[in-house]
């Protein structure tokens, strides 16, 4: 049989799955030499820029079950022992394991498992952290029956029908026309098998608009498009050894995203930016797989969205890291607690939208709102961030309502002393008149003249460091796009803080 020598990186053929799978094999080979412990079918291996050489290595049914047996290892305890993961603990372990089975493995004809899951622990300072995943036996991506057909497959020179499991999405659309279905070439299908292993996997944690979580969002799959092989497996590895050593006890929480293009620019900030002090240039971009339930299946998994990331730029990414820094904070637990807002942001930047707080209007309008108040102080925080603004006078002109509700809170405050009633009755009735105030507004008109009516009972103030006046700032705000200044008006709600907001609008812990 003759020998697999080269695989390439931009072979004709070669989708964002392949490229996955390719630095996948190839980092899990630099792991394997580096314990001395490559497979006996493979004599040595070579990787630079553009591929990846192997000598000794023939496709057999034997040669690709030692190798996958090798690359894919799993415990006694039936839990994710690959090489890439030298660095993880067995609690970051489990909460991969669970992530592949909501993706890659979801379907139960993909694994073998025990029949329930396992409760185990692991030492978290002074404590125990509990966690839980289902021991694994065997999976497809290593199993002795996907080898043979792959062996059986070279041998007889066909292609080989493509499962979701392979490829998600890959699969025959109706049984009654079996031409939709996808085949190939055993080698690529080889490359399919380590895809996993190149791949960043996120949990979803997303929110509808009255308040439920949504269910279409559980877990992602960011898969890169390297466009160069050995630098793109150096910031994989580095990847997987920072990660590890990070997470390994507990001590820091799990990373959740809302949506698939904040993933993109998630997967984008932990490949580069925890790997230099300065983001370089972006060595690839994503296509995000989003996988969920939906109510005609709910059973398994579904693919519910899918997203190609193109040209993210570096400037994108940072801000992106900005608020990212900002809007979230460590949970109880294992898991950290975001803004809902976040992934607006994130959409806005994937998008091109230089104006990241397009958007939060419907944030304060529907049930969203009531968990907006928790984050006010860190949302005034990115507020004076000035390098998330494109247009400075649009923060300068959020710093002008900000000293308007302070100065109406104010009057409120007094109105409140004289009639010796409760201030945390009065205050919470004024924001909510406040926030109806630009939420009802629904033409140029109506936003014009509700904004000169706010402003022109409350005389704000210019912020210190602005460099227009206030009637400057106001006339900005009008002949822009009123969608534009309501989103603008209410972001300055959200993001006010003063001893009004701390003491009296239930602002806390989420």
């Amino acid at each position: 049989m003759q020998e697999w020598k080269e695989f390439r990186l931009n072979d004709p053929g070669m989708g964002p799955y392949h490229r996955a799978g390719l630095a996948g094999l190839t980092a899990s080979l630099v792991m394997l030499g580096k314990w001395n412990a490559l497979p006996a079918a493979l004599d040595s291996f070579e990787y630079d820029e553009q591929k990846l050489s192997m000598s000794g290595f023939q496709p057999t049914a034997e040669s690709l079950h030692s190798l996958l047996q090798a690359v894919y290892r799993l415990n006694d305890d039936g839990l994710f022992d690959f090489p890439v993961l030298e660095s993880w603990g067995p609690f970051q372990k489990a909460e991969l394991q669970k992530l592949y089975l909501g993706s890659f493995l979801q379907h139960p004809s993909a694994r073998k498992a025990e029949g329930k899951q396992k409760e185990k622990n692991s030492p978290l300072d002074e404590k125990k952290l509990e966690y839980s995943y289902l021991p694994l036996r065997d999976f497809i991506h290593r199993d002795q029956a996907t080898c043979q057909r792959i062996a059986e497959a070279v041998a007889k020179q066909k292609s080989m029908d493509i499962a979701g499991w392979a490829l998600p999405g890959g699969i025959v659309k109706h049984n009654a026309v079996q031409e939709t279905g996808l085949k190939e070439s055993p080698e690529k299908f080889f490359l399919l098998l380590f895809a996993p292993l190149g791949c960043l996997f996120f949990q979803g944690h997303a929110g509808l608009s009255n308040g439920e979580r949504d269910k279409r969002t559980q877990t992602l799959v960011a898969v890169p498009r390297p466009r160069q092989l050995r630098s793109f497996v150096d910031l994989l590895l580095r990847f997987y050894e920072r990660t590890g050593s990070e997470r390994a006890s507990g001590k820091v929480p799990l990373i959740r995203v809302q949506g698939v293009k904040e993933a993109a620019l998630q997967a984008a900030m932990l490949l580069h930016l925890q790997n230099t002090p300065k983001l370089r240039r972006l060595s690839c971009d994503f296509t995000v797989v989003r996988f969920g339930t939906v109510s005609w299946s709910a059973q398994q998994k579904t693919r519910t969205a899918l997203f190609s990331s193109t040209c993210l730029s570096e400037e994108t990414v940072q801000k992106y890291q900005i608020a990212h820094d900002k809007l979230h904070r460590a949970g109880k637990g294992t898991h950290f607690v975001y803004c809902p807002f976040l992934g607006q942001i994130a959409d806005n930047l994937v998008l091109g939208n230089d104006e990241w707080y397009r958007g939060i209007s419907a944030y304060m309008t529907d049930e969203r709102r009531k968990s907006m108040i928790y984050w006010q102080r860190r949302l005034g925080e990115l507020v004076q961030e000035k390098m998330i603004w494109k247009e400075q006078s649009r923060r300068e002109f959020v710093g002008l309502m900000h000293s308007a509700i302070r100065n109406r809170f104010g009057k409120v405050s007094n109105e409140a002393k004289h009639a010796g009633g409760d201030l945390s009755t009065f205050f919470k009735r004024e924001y909510e008149r406040m926030r109806q105030l630009f939420v009802n507004c629904r033409t140029q008109e109506k936003f014009r003249e509700n904004l000169m009516d706010f402003v022109t009972r409350t005389r704000p103030s210019v912020p210190a460091d602005s460099t227009r006046s206030e009637n400057e700032l106001l006339l900005l705000a009008c002949e822009a796009d009123w969608r534009e200044g309501k989103d603008l008006c209410l972001l300055a709600l959200a993001s006010y803080r003063g001893k009004e907001t701390e003491k009296y609008l239930d602002q806390g812990e989420e």
